[in-house]
């Protein structure tokens, strides 16, 4: 497929969201912080539960149906348990974040990062897809790109 082809040669792949859609609507990004602020109050209580060490918390934000690659929460949990337990309640910052969202039978954000632990000069680039459920925003997915 040559448009595919075209897409590989000029992305940064694994890093960049590609849509294949019908439409797109592109909006200016301050049009949306209304919007866009209770996703980033999730995202940002999601990392502050899992720097503080609080995997009951933090497996909060995880829908009971989630899967990543194959996995489902209880198969994934002993990584995320491991992963809340290096970082020795150390502060987790969230490096070049990106959201794309968009609306069809679920309102569903999804965010790349780099997750990067204070005291690391490196980490793991994420990306994670949230549904809204009523007010509440839950990660469905989550894997390491």
């Amino acid at each position: 497929n040559p448009d595919l082809s075209h897409i590989i040669r000029t992305v940064e792949v694994r890093t960049t969201p590609v849509v294949i859609a019908t439409e797109l609507k592109w909006v200016a990004p301050q049009s949306l912080r209304a919007e866009t602020k209770p996703f980033e109050d999730a995202l940002f209580a999601w990392r502050d539960s899992k720097s503080a060490g609080d995997l009951n918390r933090t497996l909060s934000f995880y829908t009971n149906d989630f899967n990543s690659f194959g996995k489902t929460l209880t198969q994934w949990v002993p990584g995320l348990k491991a992963e809340v337990a290096k970082a020795q309640g150390r502060n987790i910052q969230l490096k070049d974040i990106s959201y794309l969202r968009w609306t069809d039978s679920a309102d569903t954000m999804v965010v790349t990062f780099g997750e990067v632990t204070d005291g690391t000069k490196t980490g793991v680039t994420k990306r994670q897809y949230w549904t809204r459920s009523g007010n509440q925003w839950k990660i469905f997915f989550e894997g390491a790109i």
